[in-house]
């Protein structure tokens, strides 16, 4: 290494220059490297918690929308029984106040 230093200080300067931004290019490259490769997998595991999250989303908005649903048909249900109830209960109080011969 101290002899390649010590070529490269007797060589012209735009030699020197050339060696310094290829040095300089090829550490920026292993920093780069290194960064996307303590980055990226953090950043997969963020976008699988994202879709994760999602679907959670959906399907709890699907289950609200089905109770709904069930709690409409149950009103709907218990609208018409209550109305079933009340003519029955008037047609079984008429039969029942008529005297019978």
């Amino acid at each position: 290494m101290f002899n390649f230093i010590e070529k490269l200080r007797q060589k012209p300067d735009k030699t020197k220059k050339k060696v310094a931004f290829l040095s300089a290019l090829f550490l920026c490259g292993i920093i780069f490297v290194v960064w996307l490769s303590v980055i990226f997998p953090g950043f997969r595991e963020d976008q699988a918690k994202k879709q994760a999250v999602q679907k959670l989303e959906a399907g709890l908005s699907t289950m609200k929308d089905q109770y709904t649903e069930l709690r409409n048909s149950i009103a709907e249900v218990a609208t018409s029984s209550l109305g079933i109830v009340t003519a029955t209960s008037t047609l079984v109080s008429a039969t029942t106040t008529e005297p019978t011969d």
